[in-house]
Formats: structure tokens, C-alpha cells, sequence
């Protein structure tokens, strides 16, 4: 489930508008879960704005309530990460009766190894099965890793320090 396109990603770039950023970045995302095996069939777009979900909560609460099964393993950001959206995606989903592992991202930016407000007793790293497949899916979110234009607020949203959190052979996941 893919709450939002991502299309505020980069909000005063003058190479792409939000529509063409949207569609951009919901083709990368297809792309991906097709390198990890994952057909576009069992995805959902929900389109919900971005950088805007705390708008939207009771919207994606029932979208979610539409699609999971009680039974189900959410994977959802981190409810304390640092991205307003990643915050509301992670409450909704640890909210939403079935087992939720949440997965920092942009924490590594702001966390260091003492830093209290990460709950460390709770994370644990999961080996990647197949890290072929997760690089696959990694290099196809083009409009994250490298710019999308000329200038500076076309720059890469992912930098080579923050990606390199992400091309590890594990997944740190709060349980």
C-alpha cells in the first residue's frame, strides 16, 4: 500500500510538475516491488497527498481497513521518524489490529547510537534474503537517487550517506 505518489518530494523544482513527479515516482515504485517479486496486482495506490496525511487519517484508516486482514504483516515507517507522513503511515498501521514491524528511514539522518529518543531495546536487524533483488529495487527510485534537474532543489532526495543505510545486507525493523 503506497499512501502517497511522493510527488512534494521536491517542492520547488522547476524540472517536473507534481503530476509528472507523481507518475514518476508510482512507475519507480511498481518497478521495485517487481524486482522483489511482488506483482503491481497486490499493490494499492491510495494517491492521499503528500507531505498532507496528518490531513487525511481517517482516509487511509479505511483504506487500510479495506484492504488488510487480521492476519496480516504490516511493514510501515517508523511512527517516530521525523516525516510527518511516515509518522501518521506508522500510527495508522500499528493502529490498525494486525502485527506492525516499523522500519526507520529517516531517523538515520537525526539519530546517533545514544540518542534516547530511539527505543534501540526494540530494533532488530533482519538479513535480507535476496540483497540482488533489494539493490534491483533500490536503483529504481531514480527521482530519489540522483537529481531530476539542473539545479539545486532538483538535487537527489537520498545522499550517498543516507542511501548507504539502505543498501545494507539487513533490515533494522521495531518490533
Amino acid at each position: 500500500v503506497w499512501a502517497t505518489d511522493g510527488e512534494a518530494s521536491h517542492p520547488a523544482t522547476t524540472a517536473l510538475t507534481r503530476l509528472e513527479l507523481a507518475a514518476l515516482r508510482r512507475a519507480e515504485s511498481e518497478r521495485a516491488l517487481e524486482a522483489l517479486g511482488v506483482t503491481p496486482s497486490a499493490t494499492h495506490h491510495l494517491g492521499l497527498p503528500d507531505s498532507g496525511l496528518s490531513d487525511h487519517v481517517e482516509e487511509l484508516r479505511g483504506a487500510l481497513e479495506g484492504i488488510l486482514r487480521t492476519d496480516d504483516l504490516v511493514i510501515a515507517p517508523w511512527v517516530a521518524d521525523g516525516h510527518p507522513d511516515h509518522e501518521i503511515a506508522g500510527l495508522v498501521s500499528r493502529d490498525s489490529g494486525c502485527e506492525c514491524w516499523q522500519y526507520p528511514v529517516w531517523m538515520w539522518h537525526w539519530a546517533s547510537p545514544t540518542d534516547l529518543r530511539v527505543p534501540w531495546d526494540r530494533i532488530r536487524t533482519h538479513e535480507v534474503p535476496d540483497r540482488g533483488a533489494k539493490l534491483a529495487a533500490i536503483a529504481e527510485f531514480v527521482t530519489q537517487i540522483h537529481p531530476i534537474g539542473p539545479h539545486a532543489e532538483d538535487a537527489a532526495v537520498l545522499p550517498p550517506q543516507v542511501l548507504a543505510r539502505f543498501v545494507r545486507p539487513t533490515e533494522w525493523i521495531f518490533s
